[in-house]
């Protein structure tokens, strides 16, 4: 299964791109104008792909500045409805691949079949839950994913043993996304030391062609250089939020451009 994740992640690995960028963004927060501007200037700066997080009341692999996010847009009534139309949107006004994050209780209660049928429609290449487990419940989520084009990308922490760290790598697609540190999201000011080493444990459990991104605290361009050669995609989340909220898109792209000026450096 190919869609449009496949060919720009062989595209930017054949351009020999050192490591490519993730942007996460949370629908309806602070509102659906400032998601399309942020958008596209994110794309305009250099960012690859887009991870766009659809609101749920109990977030709870989220620190503070998500969670809050959550909290606003749910109370500015802001539905699943609301987010396949601005998935398609921005779907159709930029070329960064889209995978939506979403807790595993807004697909559950809307009928997962249908889910990931509109998220087809709409141009999406996957999807991340970081709160299915892995088990025989997830192996039948994954399948019937990719029945649908989508990639199911799976969720692992520093903690992951290697027996299932090497399950993992058979049934995951698209790409798996590790944590760097185990807990919640946030900025951080530093990485820490459990999540930069873990990569050579992972690297030994997974084929070689699944793609393997990083998230949980990335906030500075030395942290996105320092996992160059470790990992595919940075996943930069709470940072960029913070920004869109405080300072607006166009300081969003001001921080991507900086990172993206200190990987070709």
């Amino acid at each position: 299964m190919k869609n449009k994740f496949d060919i720009k992640f062989s595209a930017a690995k054949a351009e020999g791109k050192k490591i490519q960028l993730m942007a996460h963004m949370l629908a309806g927060y602070p509102s659906v104008s400032v998601n399309k501007e942020t958008a596209w200037a994110m794309e305009q700066a250099g960012a690859d792909y887009l991870e766009l997080q659809l609101p749920f009341s109990d977030p709870l692999a989220d620190g503070p500045v998500i969670m809050r996010g959550n909290h606003h847009a749910l109370k500015k009534n802001f539905s699943l409805e609301k987010g396949f139309r601005l998935i398609e949107d921005l779907a159709s006004g930029q070329n960064m691949p889209i995978f939506v994050m979403s807790y595993y209780n807004l697909p559950f209660v809307f009928g997962l079949e249908k889910f990931m049928g509109i998220l087809e429609q709409v141009g999406v290449s996957g999807v991340i839950i970081p709160d299915i487990p892995f088990d025989d419940e997830s192996e039948e989520y994954i399948q019937r994913m990719s029945a649908f084009k989508l990639h199911a990308a799976l969720v692992i922490s520093p903690g992951t043993s290697s027996k299932r760290l090497k399950a993992i790598g058979k049934k995951a697609s698209g790409f798996v996304y590790t944590t760097l540190r185990t807990g919640i999201t946030g900025a951080k000011q530093t990485l820490s030391h459990e999540g930069l080493t873990q990569f050579k444990k992972i690297r030994r459990a997974f084929p070689k062609k699944l793609a393997l991104a990083a998230g949980f605290g990335i906030s500075r361009p030395e942290h996105v250089k320092a996992l160059e050669g470790k990992v595919d995609i940075a996943v930069i989340g709470s940072k960029l939020i913070l920004l869109t909220v405080e300072r607006g898109p166009l300081a969003v792209g001001e921080f991507i451009s900086s990172i993206v000026s200190s990987i070709v450096s």
